[in-house]
């Protein structure tokens, strides 16, 4: 985020709980902070400092602004939305669903249930399969696959404890159409499918394949500028939709308010989120369809992300991901590989090595 926003044009301030920014030759000040509560009260005070872009990066902090004792004024100059009544669909999976049902915005059916109880009535309304998703989570945890009763009586206990989405499961490509909204106009989206994912079957992507935007079609512009406008966007939006196998189109399951470790990568494929980031905050300027590419040039790409893929895999330049290791803050990166190789046992390096051989030799047993 931080070289993304320098190339923008924006001189970079951050506060954090972690000593990792100081080490980017993009930031200028860096507050250290010891907790969240802390760093909201020193963001709302700099909120008053005349910055032309707040921008909160995690799903739990966006939760605990909403929920904190700051004026409406000081919760609206740091959260990513335009009103107070966007606030309920921020950190809410259940709050998310209610508002694309309210808005017209395809989303796959789904009830609330209280209990097990009620999950158990709600699922057989919907039908099995059904996904069951704790209200506020992330990385695909929380989110259990249900085909039948007896996947629903295993269900931990802790989940009851508060209210729960049950969502009818799709069959369908997972993909991502994360964008940035500004007052709620679109100022950029990127266009890709989910092919691999790391922690859980629903879990965090590790491997995309990119459309450019010039192959893109204009339902799925009108569709995220609907999208925004319905959220009330003012800032990054993580989008996720199933593109239905029966031919139905896309239904959107996904839409946290705040960047994704993905957000930059476009400009592999020469389209330049910090251009746009320039143009929209210095002209106003908003996304247009492209038309002055020629498709025929301009094929998918499929593109890695290095911090996900493991040690081994890296070392063998799987997906030829060297090419998409980010070398502009090279302390950071060196420092973040570092902690991640630290972690790395040798026990898991076999592992690796031996899924990775049977993956190349999958009729050897």
């Amino acid at each position: 985020m931080p070289e993304l926003l320098y190339r923008a044009g924006f001189t970079v301030d951050v506060i954090t709980c972690s000593d990792l920014m100081r080490h980017s030759r993009f930031v200028e000040r860096v507050d250290r902070v010891s907790s969240q509560p802390t760093l909201i009260q020193l963001a709302a005070e700099r909120s008053h400092d005349n910055y032309d872009w707040i921008i909160p990066t995690e799903d739990g902090l966006l939760h605990a602004i909403t929920h904190s004792d700051l004026p409406l004024h000081d919760k609206l100059s740091l959260l990513p939305v335009v009103s107070e009544s966007n606030f309920e669909h921020l950190h809410s999976k259940i709050g998310l669903s209610k508002l694309f049902l309210e808005a017209g915005i395809k989303t796959p059916p789904f009830r609330i249930a209280a209990n097990s109880e009620e999950a158990r009535e709600a699922a057989e309304e919907l039908g099995y399969p059904v996904l069951l998703k704790v209200d506020a989570s992330g990385g695909g945890c929380g989110v259990h696959e249900c085909r039948g009763d007896e996947d629903l009586r295993l269900i931990p206990d802790v989940v009851w404890k508060r209210p729960v989405l049950l969502q009818k499961k799709l069959n369908g490509a997972v993909l991502d159409l994360s964008a940035l909204f500004l007052r709620t106009e679109l100022i950029h989206f990127s266009y890709s499918t989910m092919d691999k994912v790391v922690s859980n079957r629903f879990g965090p992507s590790s491997l995309r394949t990119y459309r450019p935007l010039c192959r893109v079609e204009q339902l799925v512009f009108d569709e995220i500028r609907a999208l925004g406008e319905a959220l009330g966007a003012d800032g990054f939006c993580n989008i996720c939709c199933i593109d239905a196998d029966d031919g139905s189109g896309r239904w959107f399951v996904e839409a946290d308010m705040r960047p994704n470790v993905w957000i930059d990568t476009p400009h592999y494929l020469g389209e330049e989120l910090a251009v746009r980031i320039a143009g929209a905050f210095r002209k106003g300027e908003k996304l247009q369809l492209p038309h002055e590419a020629l498709p025929e040039l301009l094929p998918d790409r499929q593109i890695p992300y290095f911090l996900r893929l493991s040690p081994l895999e890296l070392l063998l330049n799987r997906y030829s991901v060297w090419r998409y290791v980010p070398t502009e803050d090279l302390t950071i990166l060196l420092r973040v590989l570092f902690r991640r190789m630290r972690k790395y046992r040798a026990r898991q390096f076999l592992r690796d090595t031996l899924n990775y051989w049977t993956r190349q030799n999958p009729n050897t047993s």
